[in-house]
């Protein structure tokens, strides 16, 4: 497989990004306004991916746009200038919240989605018998948290199967709620088969039983058109690292408002601390009152923080559902693609269309799903093996960056596979 030429880089590099992605909305338009798509051509034109290489994997990691590339190096530049670090939190804070319309002091800046699922899942106060409420479908980082959470203090965890329908996936958690029942610990879309859960009328229902919604959303920022506020969730942890191409290490904790008291933190900076004095013989300490700031630990990168301010105005530029409608309509033509192949290939994700986007999680008959991984990756594709709860599948992630035609041609290492 070749690689990307120093000419073609540079060639790349001095592409006028203002034009390609025009028309542009204004600053002052919504996130989500509706504006014209340009040719996704040009969209891949924006990303340095190896122009011979199909990437079905923006699950695991979205490639960054070369503008969010080069706001990260100038953001480091400008902090070596000027020094100025502290900045960047603030404005990236406001751009996210922005992002998904909610207040700036319900944002908590992390590293990562499980980052913030863990300051979810230890900062609760549950005890012995209380009941969480997981999918079938969860990420290691949602599962694995709450299972150690259980095996310390013997809270109760239960599970409940993803229905066909999103109706039916809603009564699905509603039949096993019971009084005990405190926590519904869910994702926002399904990370091995993309399955998008009705989250708005789960956190309804919550709300009703006086049940926290804690919700995975790594697979939806970035994919949906997310508006936080509108879904009026407890918690929702994801990552910036997907979906929004915006660079790894960096991701956020939306705290509800209403919520904040109920969450304590398990780590401690400065930005929980009013008043500390250690040089006497009595070290004192006062603690600020709880904001979600008081979650972050540290200095964080602007460099980092610049990148994901960056790739928050790629996509407020394309428009935010202008991007889901166009992941939809790939995510549809690879379903119809697909189920061609009834014979050889079960699909894992649901038929009906509103409860799909971005993902495809399907798997073999009879041939080895893992050395198809391979075979793809031979040809030039790649895609990841989902070997999570022993499900042995196969998940396809497209992004505005793929085409029809890409789809078309992995349709055909398919055909070559089963042959």
């Amino acid at each position: 497989m070749k690689t990307t030429s120093r000419k073609n880089f540079l060639k790349q590099t001095t592409l006028a990004i203002g034009a390609l992605l025009a028309p542009k909305i204004s600053s002052a338009s919504p996130a989500n306004a509706i504006v014209a798509l340009p040719d996704l051509n040009d969209i891949h034109r924006a990303f340095t991916i190896q122009e011979d290489l199909i990437f079905f994997n923006n699950g695991t990691l979205g490639p960054s746009p070369k503008q969010v590339t080069n706001s990260m190096i100038k953001g480091h530049e400008d902090v070596s200038i000027n020094t100025l670090f502290g900045r960047k939190q603030t404005e990236a804070r406001d751009t996210l919240a922005t992002f998904v319309n909610v207040q700036n002091s319900e944002i908590v800046l992390t590293h990562n989605t499980t980052h913030s699922i863990n300051l979810v899942t230890w900062g609760l106060t549950l005890k012995a018998g209380d009941e969480v409420i997981l999918c079938n479908d969860e990420h290691a980082g949602n599962a694995s948290s709450w299972l150690h959470r259980a095996n310390k203090d013997n809270i109760v965890i239960k599970g409940f199967n993803l229905g066909k329908t999103a109706a039916e996936t809603l009564n699905n958690i509603k039949k096993i709620v019971t009084p005990k029942t405190k926590v519904f610990a869910i994702p926002h879309v399904s990370c091995a088969i993309g399955q998008v859960l009705p989250i708005k009328e789960i956190a309804a229902f919550a709300k009703t039983k006086n049940i926290i919604t804690s919700i995975d959303g790594a697979q939806a920022l970035g994919m949906l058109a997310l508006n936080l506020r509108d879904l009026d969730v407890d918690y929702y942890a994801t990552c910036c690292h997907k979906w929004l191409l915006a660079p790894q290490g960096t991701g956020f904790l939306y705290i509800n408002k209403r919520n904040l008291s109920k969450l304590k933190p398990i780590f401690f900076g400065a930005e929980g601390t009013k008043e500390f004095i250690t040089n006497k013989s009595k070290p004192t300490l006062q603690e600020v009152e709880a904001s979600a700031k008081s979650f972050e630990i540290g200095t964080q990168s602007g460099a980092l923080l610049s990148g994901v301010i960056e790739a928050c105005q790629f996509h407020n530029n394309l428009g935010k559902a202008n991007i889901e409608k166009k992941l939809r309509e790939l995510n549809n033509y690879l379903y119809e693609q697909l189920s061609i192949f009834t014979k050889e290939v079960q699909i894992l994700s649901p038929a009906e269309t509103k409860s799909r986007c971005g993902i495809i999680g399907f798997k073999f008959k009879t041939k080895d799903n893992n050395k198809f991984k391979k075979f793809a990756a031979d040809n030039g594709c790649i895609i990841r093996h989902v070997a999570e709860n022993n499900l042995d599948s196969i998940r396809v992630s497209t992004h505005i960056y793929n085409s029809v035609d890409q789809i078309n041609n992995f349709i055909e290492i398919l055909k070559k596979y089963i042959a």
